[in-house]
């Protein structure tokens, strides 16, 4: 972990306090027979929804627009939600 530009993703993870959550994608590397984080990326939050269940999927973007549809399901263990004061109807 003090490999990680530590700055850098509390600064993207603060971003939940204005916009109510935040998605940050974390990069992996295989380091002989360990898997370790390297970076973790803030990504902008129009490219995500929430499911009826409030799970996290990729928003679909066809033809130059956003779909509010169920979206793309997203791997395990890539992405980590920040949110701020998050209710069932507002996650």
């Amino acid at each position: 972990l003090r490999k990680l530009p530590l700055n850098k993703i509390m600064s993207d993870v603060l971003d939940a306090i204005f916009f109510g959550f935040n998605v940050s994608e974390i990069e992996w590397i295989k380091d002989g027979s360990e898997i370790i984080p390297i970076d973790v990326i803030g990504k902008p939050q129009e490219w995500f929804i929430f499911t009826r269940k409030n799970e996290l999927r990729l928003r679909e973007y066809r033809e130059g627009q956003y779909f509010f549809e169920e979206g793309v399901k997203l791997p395990e263990y890539k992405f980590i939600i920040t949110q701020y004061k998050p209710t069932y109807t507002n996650p």
